[in-house]
């Protein structure tokens, strides 16, 4: 990407038929050629016996977009995501609300931290902490899911880092709590509980209603994500446990451990496992997407631009396994995709997605 100045499964093609009949999509959609030469890693399935009509009183599943999980509410499939910045600073810890996100994504700031934004659409957040403020790089991604971006406050360093500045240029809808042309306080609580700056919570229900309120909320224009569910014939490298370092700029390290029975990665970070500080559950995610994109300090304060247009290598974690693989952006609003070594577009399992964005410094260590 050029740095604005004002600022997994297996690898073969399954068809996909969803909606009234069956669903099944390929792991790696790599065409006619690619079948008929071969891969290492196939998908094994059997024909889906149809689907019977739904009854007058049965509503037709539709599927979420970002988790690829079916909702029976029409509304919820189609509806606009939330993203919302959380700090993942370790005074910040318990966070709440992880748990309930379809998609997180991570990636540096400045002091060699991690920040997080963590992506709602099927599904509600009673509680969201602690609410941080905004970076550029997020921003793109906010632009990427077609969200309502929830923060308080925003960088503001002169030069193009200024993600207060850019959050008005690029016509980012965002709900500040401090700032900004709209501030929107009434969607935010402060903790007393907790230490200032990391006590500060929403919810989605009131991010949608401020968002109401400034004319957001409408229906989503985000790009499905791509899922299968069919069982997985792989040689592919085992991974049941790996660390993620994210390269020169932080030594931070958090892991992930492949859980047999919930079918997904268990998170760990600050020494011990990671659960929400609300619910007690533990944070997992069944795709875990290691995306390396080039990463530079841009200013004295520290912060942290990414290149994250353009393509690059990518590891997309899941089922135990690991695909080296390729991603792609075309522009800063287009859809991350992700490629297995034959071409073809990768197709996650269904359920919750991180995103690791760990400069090429960086690496997975599997264990």
């Amino acid at each position: 990407m050029n740095l604005r100045e004002s600022a997994v499964g297996g690898v073969m093609a399954v068809a996909a038929f969803l909606a009234v009949g069956a669903l099944k999509l390929a792991l790696f959609d790599d065409g006619p050629a690619q079948a008929a030469a071969g891969e290492a890693a196939t998908v094994a399935s059997s024909p889906a016996p149809p689907t019977p009509a739904p009854s007058p009183t049965e509503s037709p599943q539709r599927i979420a977009p970002l988790t690829g999980v079916p909702v029976t509410d029409a509304a919820v499939a189609a509806r606009r995501p939330i993203a919302v910045m959380i700090d993942n600073s370790a005074d910040a810890a318990p966070h709440a609300g992880l748990d309930r996100a379809d998609v997180v994504i991570e990636a540096l700031v400045e002091g060699g931290i991690t920040r997080l934004m963590a992506i709602y659409q099927s599904r509600e957040a009673e509680s969201i902490a602690p609410v941080r403020s905004a970076r550029t790089p997020f921003l793109h991604w906010a632009l990427e899911y077609d969200a309502i971006l929830a923060h308080v406050g925003s960088a503001e360093t002169s030069g193009p880092a200024n993600a207060g500045q850019q959050l008005a240029e690029w016509r980012v809808d965002d709900l500040d709590m401090e700032s900004g042309p709209k501030p929107a306080p009434a969607a935010f609580t402060r903790d007393g509980a907790r230490e200032a700056p990391h006590n500060v919570f929403t919810s989605t229900t009131a991010i949608r209603k401020a968002g109401d309120e400034r004319g957001f909320v409408r229906s989503g224009r985000v790009a499905a994500l791509r899922f299968s569910s069919a069982p997985v014939e792989s040689p592919l490298t085992i991974a049941r446990s790996f660390a993620v370092r994210f390269g020169t700029l932080s030594g931070f390290s958090p892991r992930w451990e492949w859980d047999e029975a919930s079918g997904t990665y268990l998170r760990s970070q600050f020494g011990g496992p990671q659960v929400d500080g609300r619910s007690g559950r533990p944070v997992a995610a069944a795709n875990v997407v290691v995306q390396y994109a080039k990463s530079q300090v841009a200013d004295e304060d520290g912060h942290v631009l990414i290149d994250n247009v353009g393509q690059g290598r990518a590891q997309v974690f899941n089922t135990g396994r690991v695909i080296e693989a390729t991603w792609r952006k075309e522009n800063d609003a287009a859809r991350t995709r992700f490629y297995g070594p034959g071409g073809g577009e990768i197709a996650f399992r269904p359920g919750v997605t991180w995103i690791e964005v760990v400069d090429p410094s960086g690496a997975t260590e599997l264990r």
